[in-house]
């Protein structure tokens, strides 16, 4: 389903990128897009040499991908005001294992698919929890290893949330109008396949089954151990990163059961779950205490049973922290609306904090209503304005709208994956367009406040087109949407539109 870019192409491309950030000139509007996280290009380079050794040589044998956006930035959210319900003080240790909260450990084997079994591992804890008896989730793994369509990565070579994210909330990617949406299959349907060289059958659209559970959100958390810690409490088990070694390496202590790695070199470079944490585990070497209680995917390959505790603050753990909102069942009688199929990968701006991403659509049903906009979050505490427009004009390179048929203000308080429903669903008229716009403001100041997803050599590939809606942006106030092309990449701002029928 995948193939590798060649070297010298990977090469090439990425010495063509600058290291500044990358400038078109759109009307009066000078369009940029940030710089990446430059751990994630050192990733790519590694990545292009071709080869699973080359990534164990560049310390990526795990299989977890940095972030192209650098997550590091998050300043962190006010946690007590943003996840708790009541003032209570959080416990010296909490285990979510001991609260009918976490399914068993398993086994990636030797495949670079850490960040599968974290993310999946998330979403199964989250199903445990609220499910009536607290049943064991057991969802494919292999699915989500095979089937995160349009970032190149082969099965076995990395990922991170943000290509969970894409997999769990995007398209299959197709021609025309009708698609078919992606999501959570059981291990049942679709079996690990460990590391066996070939991608699951049940990637196209002719073959895929319904999906059995799709996401209502998710949030990426600032790498704050109160924050994390409220997070876990409160929202269940996080997704997390740290730099890995394998067991008995110089960093493990009392028989692989502690890892404890101060003063981190490297980039993280694996994907687990934190399921708790004891504040009274002590270090091994001393000078302090407290440690998070991970679940890993090696198996049972310590005493137990393949958790381990992982000192606060050491080998850059809380790097791509996230929680998810929860689950949902996936039903037939709805429609996503979308340009952006791989996700969010880098934000773009004109150099000031507010600037506008939008999306134009026309229904395929009878008597669909637009029920919810989608869209993914670069910062906390970002406010943000959504209007559905009831009229369109102009198409291609640029568009305006009229007629406001909905208003939806609120604020984002963490950097995530939004499902904002709208106080009155909005009724549509099959064939007709209509636009939905979300202002985008950026309080870092930094001036980047759209989220995008765009092709890059070797990672994503061309994609723009493809979805079955168009994506525009602005940065004035007033005036026409415009497609984000820069240096003839196009950059389609991550804004989607829901519907029921």
């Amino acid at each position: 389903m995948k193939r590798l870019w060649s070297t010298v192409l990977v090469v090439f491309a990425l010495m063509l990128l600058p290291v500044v950030s990358l400038i078109a000139t759109a009307g009066a509007e000078s369009l940029k897009v940030a710089p990446l996280n430059p751990d994630f290009e050192d990733f790519v380079a590694a990545y292009s040499l071709g080869s699973r050794e080359a990534m164990v040589a560049a310390g990526f044998q795990f299989g977890y991908m940095p972030s192209p956006v650098d997550l590091k930035a998050l300043n962190p959210a006010p946690p007590l005001s943003l996840l708790r319900e009541s003032a209570v003080a959080l416990p010296a240790r909490w285990d979510w294992r001991e609260h009918s909260g976490v399914t068993p450990v398993r086994d990636q084997g030797d495949c670079g698919s850490c960040w599968v079994f974290g993310n999946i591992g998330a979403l199964e804890s989250q199903h445990k929890i609220i499910a009536i008896g607290h049943p064991n989730a057991n969802w494919s793994e292999e699915n989500m290893n095979s089937c995160h369509d349009l970032w190149s990565w082969e099965r076995c070579q990395g990922g991170n949330t943000f290509v969970a994210l894409s997999y769990l909330t995007s398209l299959v990617k197709k021609n025309d109008a009708q698609q078919f949406q992606k999501g959570i299959l059981t291990e049942q349907q679709d079996p690990y396949q460990g590391p066996n060289s070939h991608d699951s059958a049940l990637c196209d659209d002719s073959t895929r089954p319904f999906p059995r559970f799709r996401i209502t959100g998710a949030r990426w958390i600032s790498n704050d151990t109160n924050v994390m810690k409220n997070a876990v409490y409160n929202k269940g088990p996080i997704v997390t990163a740290y730099r890995a070694e394998s067991p008995n390496g110089p960093h493990w202590y009392n028989n692989n059961t502690i890892y404890h790695y101060p003063g981190v070199s490297g980039t993280t470079n694996h994907e687990v779950l934190i399921v708790g944490w004891d504040d009274n585990i002590a270090w091994p070497a001393g000078g302090g205490q407290g440690a998070w209680i991970i679940k890993n995917s090696w198996g049972n390959f310590n005493s137990m049973g393949g958790f381990f505790y992982l000192t606060y603050n050491s080998a850059g753990v809380g790097d791509d922290g996230l929680y998810y909102v929860g689950t949902r069942a996936a039903v037939a009688n709805e429609n996503l609306y979308m340009e952006d199929l791989p996700g969010w990968f880098s934000n773009i701006g004109c150099g000031s904090s507010v600037a506008y991403g939008a999306t134009v659509f026309a229904p395929v049903n009878n008597n669909e209503k637009l029920t919810h906009v989608e869209f993914f979050n670069p910062f906390n505490d970002m406010p943000y304005t959504i209007k559905v427009w009831g009229t369109v004009a102009g198409s291609g390179s640029g568009v305006s709208f009229s007629n406001v048929k909905a208003t939806k203000r609120g604020k984002c308080q963490e950097s995530g994956y939004y499902m904002v429903a709208l106080s009155t669903p909005v009724p549509l008229t099959k064939g007709e367009k209509y636009g939905v716009e979300i202002k985008f403001t950026d309080p870092t100041g930094d001036g980047y406040p759209i989220p995008s997803a765009a092709a890059y050599p070797g990672v994503i590939g061309p994609f723009a087109g493809m979805g079955n809606s168009t994506s525009y942006f602005r940065c004035a106030a007033a005036g026409a949407f415009k497609r984000a092309v820069i240096s003839n990449d196009t950059y389609v701002p991550c804004v989607r539109a829901r519907t029921r029928y």
